[in-house]
This record gives structure tokens, C-alpha cells and sequence, in this order.
């Protein structure tokens, strides 16, 4: 079963963040995301579990 993608939002949630901070570690710190359509992007829980760890 593929894995759930989680919007910005619930991203910003799950790491206690704003969607603004998501936006840089983006930019900056290179998070995982997939872009599933033209302005919008998602994002794995396993890439966001790797992020947190490292």
C-alpha cells in the first residue's frame, strides 16, 4: 500500500513548525517533497522522519 502524503499544513503540524519554516527547510536544508500538480506539493512521512533525524 502506497504511503499517505501529508499537505504543508499537516507537514507544519507533524513537526511543530509554521508552513513558513516547511518552506525553508525546503529551500535551505533540502526536505523531500513531491509536487502533485502545478503549485502543489506533499510530502512523505518517512522523508520527514529522516529530516528529523539527521
Amino acid at each position: 500500500m502506497p504511503e499517505k502524503l501529508m499537505s504543508l499544513k499537516e507537514t507544519a503540524e507533524y513537526l511543530g513548525v509554521s508552513p513558513n519554516s516547511v518552506r525553508n527547510y525546503i529551500a535551505k536544508q533540502g526536505l523531500k517533497y513531491q509536487r502533485v500538480g502545478p503549485k502543489l506539493i506533499k510530502f512523505r512521512k518517512s522523508d520527514l522522519d529522516k529530516f528529523i533525524d539527521r
